[in-house]
């Protein structure tokens, strides 16, 4: 097994007289973690800090948080603790990792730390490097785990990334390392764990060093991402202006760049939003086949403008602003609910037939989808033929005042549903077994 001090040399990381603040949860992983640095404390002037975090999800969740403060308390080791509580959230996961990592900062804050210390190890890596194929992400993020990356203020490390969990199995066995048995990684709720049971042993089988195969690939993408970033930044720094939340380019200089290179770029100035590839994408389709001006919400955070050569980016525009139905462009890339305004909001379920909808429903097989109002031109297709929408309001007698209110579901240029008033012949004639309902929904239903 790779040495904790081999990791530190080859990683160029300074270890005397630095204090490492261990995130360690009782699991075989990071009581691993604990076990090899309490050794490397007792050769090398290093101070070593214990974070535990309990989520009070599972009944040995005290009996592990009384186990890892009399540990540490033992052999001298400052532990933090916090304990956290939820209602039933769909998503735990992501909330709870959020206030895993404020409650990290806070204790690195409080003890000065210099290194903040993971547990994650090669599996961790695999499951990490697929689910970013699946989902989409940029080209730092298909590289998988970073074993080493700048936090604001300190450095996030993790020494076990390149080891099996045979490896740590291994460790533990030799050198008698108690742990506890976390019960809810045995359950298939969470995409990851359906990952870690069933699909990733089936490529052990058919390639028996897959873990030595990520890591290679990890490199390898890793490494090309610097090369990328750097060219990346060049072009932020010079073509593209930020303050108070709006930033602003040239459409000209980010359209003269390689369209992968104008993704790379347009993830980074999002990146405070968090968005998924769906919306970015949407970002760049906007910004390529604009004619003339756009301005429009992409989704509640973000508002996008296009006036002639200058895209303008509004990250987190005004509630009043992003209220305005008129202005509405929002792209629906995952299962959940959207919120428009006070009065209505857009309900995204999974379905695994074909059911029978009204019109304020659109079954349909794939995401994502934009949601808009009309523009001219927009025609949707029916029995006859395609008719242009404001043909159809005029037909169907709609108000001129509230034409600008209905909302139409697009997939790329083509209308799916004038909510409300009429579904394409496309649907009609589409079998749904495994896809989406979008339902508009107001308060008055």
């Amino acid at each position: 097994m790779e040495s904790l001090l081999n990791f530190l040399k080859q990683n160029n990381i300074e270890w005397n007289g630095k204090t490492f603040v261990l995130a360690v949860s009782t699991g075989i992983d990071s009581s691993v973690l604990l076990d090899k640095f309490i050794k490397l404390s007792k050769t090398e002037d290093i101070k070593v800090v214990v974070a535990h975090v309990n989520h009070n999800r599972r009944s040995e969740s005290l009996e592990e948080e009384k186990y890892i403060k009399e540990y540490t308390e033992s052999l001298g080791i400052k532990c933090y603790v916090k304990e956290l509580y939820f209602d039933n959230i769909d998503n735990f996961q992501a909330v709870a990792h959020e206030k895993r990592f404020e409650f990290f900062n806070e204790v690195m804050k409080k003890v000065h730390g210099d290194y903040l210390v993971l547990a994650h190890h090669a599996i961790d890596n695999i499951e990490t490097v697929l689910i970013r194929m699946m989902r989409g992400s940029s080209l730092a993020g298909y590289s998988g785990i970073n074993p080493v990356y700048k936090a604001k203020g300190y450095t996030v490390i993790r020494p076990l990334i390149n080891l099996t969990r045979s490896d740590i199995e291994e460790y533990q066995k030799e050198n008698n390392v108690k742990y506890f048995e976390d019960s809810s990684n045995s359950h298939d709720d969470y995409f990851r764990n359906r990952l870690r049971h069933n699909v990733i042993p089936a490529m052990f089988k058919e390639c028996p060093d897959l873990d030595k195969k990520i890591i290679e690939f990890s490199d390898t993408i890793r490494s090309a991402s610097i090369i990328i970033n750097n060219l990346r930044d060049d072009f932020i720094k010079m073509y593209v202006k930020k303050e108070n939340g709006v930033i602003s380019f040239s459409k000209e200089k980010l359209l003269a760049l390689d369209p992968y290179m104008q993704m790379e770029v347009l993830f980074e100035l999002l990146k405070p939003l968090m968005l998924s590839t769906g919306v970015v994408k949407e970002v760049q389709k906007v910004v390529q086949n604009t004619q003339g001006s756009f301005n429009n919400l992409i989704c509640k955070s973000l508002r996008l403008k296009v006036t002639y050569d200058e895209v303008t980016l509004v990250l987190n525009p005004k509630e009043e602003d992003a209220s305005n139905l008129s202005d509405l462009y929002l792209v629906i890339d995952s299962e959940k609910e959207y919120v428009i305004n006070d009065n209505l909001k857009i309900c995204v379920e999974k379905t695994t037939n074909n059911p029978i909808t009204n019109l304020w429903e659109l079954c349909y097989n794939k995401l994502p989808l934009v949601i808009r109002t009309r523009r001219d031109g927009d025609r949707i297709k029916l029995k006859p033929g395609y008719k242009k929408i404001n043909d159809l309001f005029i037909d169907k007698k709609i108000p001129k005042c509230e034409r600008d209110e209905i909302l139409l579901a697009l997939d790329g240029d083509e209308v799916l549903i004038a909510f409300g008033v009429r579904k394409s012949e496309i649907v009609k004639s589409t079998i749904v077994s495994d896809g989406y309902i979008v339902r508009v929904k107001r308060n008055e239903e």
